[in-house]
């Protein structure tokens, strides 16, 4: 388990260090214009810009070069200076007479063309009459807000009551626009915090047991042909994101049937000293198994045309709804000749992992199709004595995704 954990996590942070997640938006020229195109969602503290999702490369603004940027679902981040010296991008709540502005920690207000942070606390310093000093913590952001809307101020013994989050200064700041008969624009992201989208696919499997013991108590054989099984697969999966965070970016959860049949037909020869394990095995039989497969894992897409590639991995669960094992086994040792019955044996509850790769394609606005390749690797057959050896599955499924 500890491997499938490293191999996941530098899987993860593969991902993330090659993906920009640009998403449909615009620039503000300094000029006033507006240019569409696509925004790094990833990099909010400078505008990494491009004009159409297939252009490989890309146009790096800082806070002086354009008057802003946002993105489609209602982000509006505006460049503004917040000292003698230094300009940020700061996302905009509320534009009117008063403005409401956040970076990643501080909120902003701007009124009357004077733009000031609304610290949360500050801390000063007092000398009590008995020459004692202490430390007085107050909110600092009640004065500026006092300040800067001066003109229609809350009412009296309500702003100690205000409170530091968005939902209260934007409340405050909306009400002030209210009060001075102002027109005013709160920007509130269209997009969810998750997102859950599902679909389906069917495909071909290609499994293989590189090493094969026989599953019988009276025999002790293993064998180092491979056994293939070519199979029909058909499944469904829910995918999971989370849209104001990072859109390329899926946790996917699915369940997958698979019905695999292998053929065994060997001759094995054994030719120790010893006369109980001494002869000749023709071992000749089938094995069918039923299983349902619950993967469940990451995936991180690229680009943003019509066409998408991706990556995914994650762990996969196995159960074995049924399975037969209608082989026989004949060992021949000089002129005698005894006959068992055995199969393969195989854990009904499994844990292995995945990787794959593919593409996803927008047929329309809500649907797109998907075609995978996908190695899995889990523990298969289990020998009489406790020990397991690998199953591979080679797969290659299409489906489509809502």
């Amino acid at each position: 388990m500890n491997r499938i954990y490293i191999i996941l996590g530098a899987f993860f942070i593969f991902s993330q260090t090659l993906a920009q997640d640009f998403r449909k938006g615009f620039i503000i020229t300094n000029e006033g214009d507006t240019v569409t195109g696509y925004v790094d969602y990833k990099n909010l503290e400078a505008c990494i810009f491009k004009r159409s999702a297939g252009e490989k490369s890309y146009y790096t603004y800082a806070p002086d070069d354009i008057k802003g940027f946002g993105f489609d679902f209602n982000r509006m981040f505006l460049s503004k200076k917040v000292g003698p010296y230094q300009s940020l991008f700061l996302e905009c709540l509320v534009l009117g007479s008063a403005s409401l502005y956040r970076d990643k920690i501080t909120f902003y207000l701007e009124a009357a063309d004077t733009i000031l942070a609304l610290k949360e606390k500050s801390k000063k310093t007092y000398v009590s009459r008995d020459n004692t000093t202490g430390i007085f913590q107050y909110k600092k952001y009640i004065g500026i807000i006092k300040i800067l809307l001066k003109d229609c101020p809350p009412a009296p013994g309500e702003s100690e009551k205000i409170r530091y989050n968005k939902k209260a200064l934007i409340k405050l700041v909306e009400n002030y626009n209210n009060c001075v008969s102002s027109d005013y624009t709160t920007y509130h992201s269209k997009l969810p915090w998750i997102k859950i989208g599902y679909g389906a696919n069917a495909g071909y499997v290609h499994s293989v047991l590189r090493e094969t013991p026989y599953c019988n108590r009276d025999l002790d054989l293993l064998s180092n042909q491979p056994l293939h099984a070519h199979s029909f697969t058909l499944g469904g999966n829910f995918y999971i994101s989370w849209s104001r965070i990072i859109q390329s970016l899926n946790m996917t959860v699915g369940i997958q049937w698979l019905n695999s049949k292998f053929r065994i037909q060997e001759v094995l020869k054994d030719d120790s000293t010893d006369p109980s394990v001494r002869g000749t095995y023709y071992v000749n039989g089938n094995y069918k198994s039923n299983e349902l497969l619950f993967p469940v894992g990451v995936r991180q897409t690229f680009g943003q045309g019509n066409y998408k590639p991706y990556l995914d991995a994650g762990i996969i669960f196995i159960q074995v709804i049924s399975g037969s094992a209608d082989g026989t086994i004949e060992v021949e040792y000089e002129e005698e000749v005894n006959t068992y019955n055995g199969g393969v044996c195989f854990k009904p509850n499994r844990i292995g992992y995945f990787f794959g790769m593919g593409v996803e394609h927008a047929i329309s606005k809500k649907i797109k199709g998907l075609a995978e390749f996908r190695f899995e690797y889990n523990h298969g057959p289990v020998y009489m004595y406790g020990t397991n050896y690998p199953k591979i599955n080679f797969s290659f499924t299409v489906g489509i995704k809502y």
